[in-house]
Parts: C-alpha cells; sequence; structure tokens
C-alpha cells in the first residue's frame, strides 16, 4: 500500500490546523538547512527615543520592563527604562492564575501575539481586580516551545497544533474552536501589595472597564503601585 504523502495526509486536516502543520513544516526544514549560531541576546528597544540595541540581564530585585525581545527567549527582560507603552493588562480566569501559581501553567496562550513584557492579570469575576504581575518572554509559534517545558501537556499540544479556545459561534449552537498561534513563557510572577478591584481601577484612571483583549496603562498611574510588587517564587 503506497504511504500518503504529506501534502495529502495535510489536506485532510481542518484549515487552521493546516495553516499550522503547514509552518511546522517549513519551520523545521529552515532549522536543518542553517546551522545554528550561538551568541549574545539582545533586544531592541522599539519604544525608546533613540532604538538603542541593549543587552538582556538578569533583575533579581525588582520587576523587570522592555518590550518583546527575541521570540521564546528564556531571558528575562532589559532593565532600560521603561517606555509610554511597557505595561498593559490583560483579562486571564482566576484558575488559570492559581496554575500559573502551582507551576502547572507555564506559557500564557493567545491566537495573537501580546505586545510587550510587563503584563497586569485582571482576574475576572468572581474576582474582578488585578493581584499579580507578570513578566512574559517573546512570542514562541507552534512547534518552538523547547523540550524542557513538553512535560506540561498543555505546552505539548500547542507544539502540535492542537491547543485552542472554544468561543461562542453565531447562528450555531456549538461553539467554535480557534487555534491558539502563540505561546508566551511565563517568567516571573509580581504580587500587588494590596488587590486592586475593577472599582478602584476605573476611578484610578488606570482602564474604563474590564478588559476584553488588553489595554495599555499609563505608567505615571502604576509607578507607585509597581514600586511595591513583592516577588512570588514559583515552582521550578
Amino acid at each position: 500500500m503506497e504511504k500518503p504523502s504529506s501534502s495529502s495526509s495535510l489536506s485532510s486536516l481542518p484549515l487552521q490546523q493546516q495553516d499550522i502543520r503547514a509552518y511546522m513544516m517549513q519551520s523545521r526544514k529552515r532549522k536543518a538547512s542553517s546551522a545554528a549560531e550561538v551568541g549574545t541576546v539582545e533586544t531592541v528597544n522599539d519604544n525608546s527615543d533613540n532604538g538603542d540595541i541593549r543587552e538582556d540581564d538578569e533583575n533579581l530585585n525588582t520587576p523587570a520592563t522592555g518590550p518583546v525581545g527575541d521570540r521564546c527567549s528564556p531571558l528575562p527582560p532589559s532593565k532600560s527604562k521603561p517606555s509610554s507603552k511597557s505595561d498593559f493588562v490583560i483579562s486571564i480566569y482566576t484558575r488559570h492564575v492559581e496554575s500559573i501559581l502551582a507551576g502547572t501553567k507555564t506559557y500564557e496562550f493567545r491566537k495573537y501575539p501580546l505586545p510587550a513584557r510587563d503584563m497586569w492579570i485582571y482576574e475576572t469575576a468572581p474576582v474582578s481586580a488585578i493581584r499579580y504581575y507578570a513578566v512574559i518572554a517573546a512570542p514562541c509559534r507552534p512547534g518552538e516551545i523547547p523540550e524542557g517545558d513538553l512535560h506540561i501537556e498543555r505546552n505539548r499540544q500547542f507544539n502540535d497544533g492542537l491547543s485552542g479556545t472554544l468561543v461562542p459561534d453565531k447562528g450555531n449552537k456549538k461553539p467554535r474552536k480557534e487555534v491558539n498561534w502563540y505561546a508566551h513563557r511565563v517568567l516571573e510572577v509580581w504580587k500587588l501589595k494590596e488587590a486592586m478591584s475593577l472599582k478602584a481601577l476605573v476611578e484610578k484612571g488606570w482602564i474604563g472597564g474590564a478588559p476584553q483583549k488588553y489595554a495599555w496603562l499609563d505608567m505615571a498611574k502604576i509607578f507607585d503601585v509597581k514600586a511595591e510588587l513583592s516577588k512570588v517564587e514559583l515552582p521550578i
């Protein structure tokens, strides 16, 4: 019996999975055809006035800041001065936040890339508050999560192009699955001195309401809160 070609097996998959599998096949070909070059990891601060290139370094005592750098980078962000668009807030279910703290969720999966490394976590109802801030790595695409992180099933599913989110489908009783194209490694988590409720966030001008996708934060308004964060030790 003739073995089916990769193109014929690919065409039998749903359209979104076809796209992911095709991307993964191309990525593997590129990796196989070019030798990996090991060197200094650098990031460009696209939001800075002069666009200087700065070398990443460790920041053990204060939360790191800066825009997303190299894809899937395991290194903490640069200590460079934050720009007006370096911090954003995003909604996450409390059960997922608890999984991050427990070490059973190490990546934040989205169908779009998150815009920066400094992520304030707004927990949805019934918590309806910001209790944590996280530092995330640049995004991975399917097939790019390192082998050492694949002991967690969700990470392995993402690498195989099977990670997705169920969303309501108009005119259809069953929700449809939207594929997650991006995975951001959670590098650090910091806890606020006091949780900020949705009411307080609106009154202080942080956000106009619960974020539906993500919302940029004004550095001048969050500076004092950020200075009082305490680091959370995540399970290895």
